[in-house]
């Protein structure tokens, strides 16, 4: 394996652990068990063996085939190489499955990691857009169930004419043609800014959840609880970080459940 496939692997995040032959570009291989302060340096990589590469591909890896030189008369032809193949069906959209070729077994293996791990980053990514959206879909919804939090008073927060986030202070008596308030930053015409709303806190998601959904509460230490009426029992589906009362601030599975309640209730309406 050379160095920069051994770097490329670093910082893609494979592990740089004493299990692998540690290699430095100066050093060359270090012998001994290495400190931590040596395993972090930057010019410091692992060179990981054919067995621990394909370890960590996992179940996505299938076959590592080797492909004879041949030549034809005129010198042209196929170099000996090395072919690493994926299982498409566990992680690729693909019809076929995906090849990688190196001049070593090391190196065809290594890009197959390389593309397991660029795909995991992709998933991740959309996977947080995604999460990202439901949850704005859901502020979207309070908004509509508890119309209040629109309203242009103090505490409302807006985005004002230069971009900014400011919350309203005052809104000024109407003594011209338009509206204006008075934000945390200045004074600005209601035309020229658009109205993000109140933030939406414990109160506001119960208003929003209301009685449709059956008995659901929330105690003393923020747990969100729902009432079973077939099993009687109480079940837990998430915590209200009652330190921070604002949806924004809670965790993802919270809001989660939120937004899943909210939708129940919708389908109940026929919304």
């Amino acid at each position: 394996m050379t160095y920069a496939l051994a770097l490329k692997l670093k910082n893609a995040g494979y592990p740089q652990d004493t299990k692998s032959v540690l290699y430095h570009p100066t050093h060359g291989i270090l012998i001994g068990i290495p400190s931590a302060e040596t395993l972090i340096e930057p010019e410091v990589v692992a060179m990981p063996d054919l067995s621990d590469l394909i370890a960590k591909c996992g179940d996505k890896f299938h076959r590592l085939s080797r492909i004879n030189p041949y030549r034809f008369a005129d010198g042209y032809g196929w170099e000996e190489h090395y072919i690493a193949t994926g299982n498409d069906i566990m992680y690729f959209s693909t019809t076929r499955d995906q090849e990688y070729k190196g001049s070593t077994p090391e190196e065809a293996v290594s890009k197959m990691w390389l593309d397991i791990e660029a795909w995991k980053n992709r998933k991740n990514q959309k996977t947080k857009q995604q999460v990202i959206m439901n949850h704005e879909t859901t502020i979207k919804r309070i908004q509509e169930l508890v119309p209040d939090v629109m309203k242009l008073e103090f505490g409302c927060e807006v985005i004002d004419n230069m971009d900014i986030v400011s919350r309203i202070l005052q809104v000024i008596p109407k003594t011209r043609d338009r509206q204006e308030v008075r934000t945390e930053h200045c004074i600005e015409y209601v035309d020229d800014i658009t109205i993000l709303g109140k933030p939406i806190t414990l109160s506001v998601v119960m208003l929003a959840i209301g009685d449709n959904q059956g008995r659901i509460t929330v105690d003393t230490v923020g747990h969100i609880s729902a009432f079973n009426m077939v099993t009687g029992t109480w079940t837990c589906y998430g915590i209200w970080n009652l330190s921070k009362d604002n949806f924004n601030d809670q965790s993802d599975e919270t809001k989660a459940y939120i937004g899943e309640v909210l939708f129940l209730n919708s389908q109940k309406k026929g919304i």
